[in-house]
């Protein structure tokens, strides 16, 4: 029953054209991660919350706001936010979450946790939506 629930949402999610990290309920998330309890990664928005994670966890002083580090990007905005997202998996914004080249959030803020990046994952993946 597991299998076909599985082939489903991936032949689901393929037919929108779009990627899909494992989902809630099962053992592991983008990057092999444990899933988090109550970690939802579904109809993911800029607008609907990605904004306050970007705002409390990357847009911060020492980070990515303008003159925010070494060579480092503003995402503050989404046009700004949006502008290393393309590409789903290949994109700069999605392999420094996992950690390829160099990780982020280098220096977590206060609150930071697993499901955050899950989410921001899923949303770059969507398409990034607004």
């Amino acid at each position: 029953m597991g299998v076909i629930l599985l082939c489903a949402v991936i032949c689901i999610n393929s037919c929108e054209n779009k990627e899909a990290l494992f989902p809630p309920g099962s053992s592991t998330g983008g990057g092999g991660s444990i899933w988090p309890a109550g970690c939802d990664s579904t109809n993911l928005t800029y607008n609907g919350g990605i904004d306050s994670i970007i705002n409390t966890q990357c847009a911060v002083a020492g980070c990515h706001v303008p003159r925010g580090g070494a060579s480092a990007d503003d995402f503050q905005g989404y046009a700004n936010a949006t502008s290393q997202t393309s590409g789903g998996k290949s994109s700069m914004f999605y392999q420094r979450l996992e950690g390829i080249g160099n990780l982020m959030p280098n220096t977590p803020q206060p609150g930071w946790d697993p499901c955050m990046k899950i989410r921001l994952e899923q949303w770059v993946l969507n398409g990034a939506p607004q």
